[in-house]
C-alpha cells in the first residue's frame, strides 16, 4: 500500500502535491542562483585566459559544494528515525509474494 499522501485528506492531495512541487522549483531556481553567483566570484575584470582559469575554478568549487550537500544530505537522511510499517487493517489486502522469476 502506498502511503506517501497519509495525513493529507484525499480531496486536499492535489493542493499538496502542488505546494510541494512549487517548493521543490523554487528551492531549485534559488540554488541556481546561488551556485551561479559563487562561480562567477574572481571573474571580474578578467578577460581572455584569466577569465578562462578564473570560471573553471569557480565551477569547480560549486560542484564540490554541490557533491558536500549531497554527503550532507545522505547523512541526514541516514541519521532520522524510521517509522515502523503500520501492520495491514483488518479485511485489508496484505502485500502479495514476489513471484519468482523463470
Amino acid at each position: 500500500m502506498d502511503r506517501r499522501g497519509d495525513g493529507t485528506a484525499a480531496r486536499e492531495q492535489g493542493v499538496a502535491n502542488g505546494i510541494a512541487s512549487t517548493a521543490l522549483n523554487i528551492g531549485n531556481a534559488i540554488g541556481l542562483a546561488v551556485f551561479t553567483v559563487l562561480a562567477d566570484l574572481g571573474t571580474g575584470g578578467r578577460t581572455g585566459e584569466a577569465l578562462r582559469a578564473a570560471t573553471a575554478h569557480g565551477q569547480s568549487v560549486v560542484v564540490l559544494l554541490t557533491a558536500a550537500g549531497m554527503v550532507v544530505g545522505l547523512l541526514v537522511t541516514l541519521a532520522l528515525p524510521r517509522a515502523a510499517a503500520p501492520a495491514p487493517a483488518a479485511g485489508e489486502p496484505s502485500l502479495p509474494e514476489p513471484v519468482a522469476s523463470p
